[in-house]
């Protein structure tokens, strides 16, 4: 059965703090470090750049990427970043300092999208090449390549209480797969569109996807579709 969101107006409350505008062009993605002192942002103008969230100046520009940053994460200790860009490769980044630490190449499209492991040993990358891959957090070698979509992998996501891994794909499906064997446990079907992008709840327990077939659903992480939540944006 659908169930319809209900969209209030933003009060007073929700005032705009401070506009953040030193990229030059298209800002794509953004993150935020696990303690929030601190906000990501990724680029089409070929960088990240890192800012105190509480005073909301410009702490540090990440160049290195040759073309678009399309993503970025932070390890959940909060000392690395890691960013996917149009350059076909993600890399690494020292929070502290902000130097470069590894370049990861292995794809041969556009890195869509990053995420890290809640125990922060491992990376999971998604490309327009049709794979995910999972890398090892400390000497980035490459540990396995997620193949199973048809089609772009749009998204990535890992869960934060089991060795889940979530991919979202252009193919009108999310796959879940396990992050020790590196297995397909499932394919959830019943979009009519590209997957845009995937969440998992803090508790581990749901997978929300958004679509362009104008739906967010929601799925039972460990197993079936529990409901849909239908929204035209």
């Amino acid at each position: 059965m659908s169930q319809k969101l209900a969209v209030r107006p933003c009060g007073a409350d929700f005032a705009e703090l401070a506009p953040v505008e030193r990229h030059t062009r298209g800002v794509w993605n953004v993150a935020v470090t696990p303690d929030g002192t601190r906000i990501v942002t990724g680029s089409t103008d070929n960088t990240a750049r890192v800012w105190d969230a509480k005073t909301f100046a410009e702490l540090a520009t990440l160049r290195g990427h040759s073309a678009t940053v399309t993503s970025v994460a932070v390890t959940p200790d909060g000392t690395r970043i890691v960013t996917g860009s149009t350059d076909n490769t993600a890399r690494v980044w020292d929070a502290k300092i902000f130097a470069e630490l590894a370049m990861i190449r292995g794809h041969t499209d556009t890195v869509t999208s990053v995420a890290v492991t809640p125990d922060g040993t491992r990376i999971v990358t998604g490309s327009t090449d049709n794979t995910a891959r999972v890398w090892d957090a400390k000497t980035f070698a490459e540990l396995a390549m997620l193949r199973g979509h048809t089609d772009i992998v749009t998204s990535v996501a890992v869960t934060p209480d089991r060795p889940r891994i979530v991919t979202g794909s252009s193919d009108n499906t999310a796959r879940v797969w396990d992050a020790t064997t590196f297995a397909e446990l499932a394919t959830l079907k019943g979009l009519t569109a590209p997957v845009n992008s995937l969440a998992v709840t803090p508790d581990g327990t749901r997978i929300v996807t958004s679509s362009r077939d104008s739906t967010v659903r929601i799925w039972d992480a460990r197993g079936g579709d529990t409901g849909r939540a239908h929204r035209h944006w």
